[in-house]
């Protein structure tokens, strides 16, 4: 019976190898496989017919698309048509440098977020009332030097400064947005700017091939496309701009050879942001970027799949199921999600994207979430973020089927993923989360190891996430930054140090065991030398009443310096009794239950949205656990018990 049960065991295990293996080795070359130059040279689908949506002049159909949603197009372009568009200056480039923050982020976005307003307002009227300020926004863009922002032109213009060169030009994550919104300009209004003056377009078009056009198909160089073979990594960037590039191309090209050139290589290009993913599907930027990056490679294959008369199947390939179902299994509650790394604590998502890409995958999970988001948002629909024209025209194709989804929350009480290393836990009345992985991952924080706890839906134990966007964010100087380091996590600080940053510095191992809702993690890798540690594991168990047992289990080389254990919390805790401290957020309690005898307890005020995270308001708390006595081997507990 013992043998019987070890080959079962074994089987299991061999077989998840197998499968996590067989979904690496189709990771490679994905869409390169599926559409071939060959195959695009005979599918792709030429002179803009490929565009599921009206033509400008077809106000019947536009009227019948939209719907209820015409009305509020109208309105929001109403309110910006008298808009006076605001010049970005010199020193809004200058000054990021000199002064490391965004200053110029209020004008530049402003001018793109109106004249997105503009494009869908007329496109739902049809009366011509905002094409004029189309027009002026069309032309300011064709007389700026550069459409990247401050923060981002020193990685895309290879002259590495940070004032625009007009004779250059580089491709970033506005340049992107910028240019398929123009794109969109083009496409649609072009027979209309053609009255007016005909040189309107065609100075319009030859933005957009020396801009974007001829600049992607000529380089390699950028970091994003992720095709040199020297490639580490990819992140968002590759397929938030591709999508864009797509979509310029698609939009704008004629020649055939030259738009199978540019999606050949867009294609590559997305690959490489295929293999550098993990096939579990978790997102490491989290749920804030998710939008930007599962929500952006869907974007990628839907364009593909109308460009091609959806010729090739990708679907239902376990990793792309994997990337969508992520965003609905790590929303917690009441506007909660898994806010690791970079991630705003609150968001749930774009409820017409979510519904899409479920339904592209047949995932009833995501298609009942987004439902449950759309009636959370007072059964509005969003018709997406501002700067993006395509997400805004795709909800108008799916909309009337998702008011009439039956809304429902994941219900899955313990998920795993392995090659990230996310654990989250649930039960009737807590979520807790918590990770492994390393400490060079996309948006990263220094935080192998650490978790959060929410009670009812209430956060108590969080973890800081994302600060105000500077110079210092991603520089050598990213973790100077509080929010970024251990200390500033639910995490031990060992012998004086906290943890390093950089791939080789990571969780050892993981265990999980989902019968029992534990996971433990060795995170003595995230340590660099002078922590002198061999081995420290910490340890989660949720019980069924939301109880969750903790435990640190060290192995030291030597004693050298204080260790301490971090807690941050959303409330200011109170110091009930002799190793206890209680959280209260609103009408939910719970008490941090410690060995008084091993630890003295303190708690420090953090003027959070002061020191530039803001997404808990003014002021969160850290308690600190000293360890009184000092030994090289041992373990600690502490509970986090629910409290009536």
């Amino acid at each position: 019976m013992k043998l019987a049960r070890i080959f079962i065991l074994v089987t299991i295990l061999l077989a998840q190898s197998y499968g996590v293996r067989a979904q690496h080795n189709d990771k490679i070359d994905f869409l390169q496989k599926r559409l071939t130059p060959d195959f695009l040279q005979a599918n792709l689908i030429e002179n803009q017919k490929w565009v599921p949506y009206p033509k400008y002049t077809d106000r019947k159909a536009w009227d019948e698309k939209l719907g209820d949603l015409k009305n509020g197009l109208i309105i929001r372009g109403e309110d910006v048509l008298n808009y006076e568009w605001k010049v970005v200056t010199a020193m809004d480039y200058l000054n990021y440098e000199r002064k490391g923050g965004q200053q110029m982020y209020g004008s530049f976005f402003k001018n793109r977020e109106v004249f997105n307003y503009l494009i869908l307002a007329e496109l739902a009227e049809g009366k011509g009332r905002f094409l004029d300020q189309i027009l002026n926004g069309a032309w300011y863009y064709c007389e700026m030097s550069s459409w990247a922002i401050a923060a981002h032109i020193k990685s895309v213009q290879r002259n590495n400064k940070v004032l625009p060169f007009y004779k250059t030009h580089g491709i970033g994550l506005a340049v992107g947005d910028i240019a398929a919104s123009m794109a969109w300009t083009y496409y649609f209004f072009k027979d209309e700017f053609d009255k007016v003056n005909p040189l309107i377009c065609k100075r319009i078009k030859e933005n957009l091939e020396e801009r974007i056009i001829d600049d992607y198909i000529a380089r390699d160089d950028y970091w994003w496309m992720a095709i040199r073979p020297e490639t580490t990594g990819a992140n968002n960037w590759n397929v938030w701009i591709n999508s864009n590039v797509m979509l310029t191309l698609l939009l704008v090209e004629d020649d055939k050879q030259k738009l199978v050139d540019g999606i050949s290589k867009m294609i590559k290009s997305v690959d490489g942001f295929i293999k550098f993913i993990n096939a579990d599907g978790a997102c490491e930027e989290g749920p804030t970027y998710w939008d930007r990056a599962g929500g952006k490679l869907y974007d990628c294959l839907q364009i593909l799949d109308y460009a091609t008369k959806k010729q090739a199947d990708y679907w239902q390939f376990p990793m792309i199921k994997n990337l969508g179902e992520y965003i609905a299994k790590s929303y917690i509650g009441d506007g909660y999600v898994v806010n690791f790394a970079d991630a705003q604590p609150k968001g749930g998502g774009n409820c017409g994207l979510i519904y899409r890409f479920g339904k592209a995958i047949k995932s009833d999970e995501m298609k009942n979430f987004a439902a449950y988001l759309y009636d959370a948002g007072g059964k509005k629909a969003s018709l997406g973020p501002n700067n993006d024209i395509f997400r805004a025209l795709e909800t108008t194709t799916t909309f009337s089927e998702l008011k009439s989804i039956a809304p429902a929350l994941p219900s899955s009480n313990f998920i795993w993923y392995p090659e990230t290393e996310f654990c989250y836990m649930r039960t009737k009345n807590a979520f807790v989360a918590s990770k492994g992985g390393f400490n060079a991952e996309s948006h990263n924080h220094n935080d192998v190891g650490s978790f959060i706890y929410y009670l009812n839906q209430k956060p108590l134990f969080i973890d800081a996430g994302i600060g105000t966007y500077t110079k210092k964010t991603f520089s050598s100087e990213r973790y100077t930054i509080w929010n970024t380091k251990s200390e500033y996590h639910n995490l031990p600080i060992i012998n004086g140090n906290g943890q390093y940053p950089g791939k080789k510095y990571k969780s050892v191992k993981s265990i999980v065991n989902d019968k029992k809702m534990f996971c433990s993690y060795d995170i003595s890798g995230a340590y660099a030398k002078d922590a002198d540690v061999k081995k420290w594991i910490r340890s989660y168990r949720l019980a069924k009443n939301g109880e969750l047992l903790i435990k640190d289990e060290y192995d030291l080389k030597e004693v050298s310096g204080e260790t301490e254990i971090v807690f941050l919390v959303a409330k200011k805790p109170e110091y009930s009794t002799h190793g206890e401290f209680i959280i209260v957020n609103k009408n939910t309690k719970a008490a941090l239950l410690y060995d008084a005898d091993v630890f003295v307890g303190e708690v420090e005020e953090i003027q959070s949205k002061k020191e530039g995270v803001g997404g808990w308001g003014d002021v969160i708390y850290r308690i600190h656990l000293k360890a009184k006595a000092k030994s090289l081997k041992g373990t600690y507990s502490y509970r986090i018990k629910p409290v009536k």
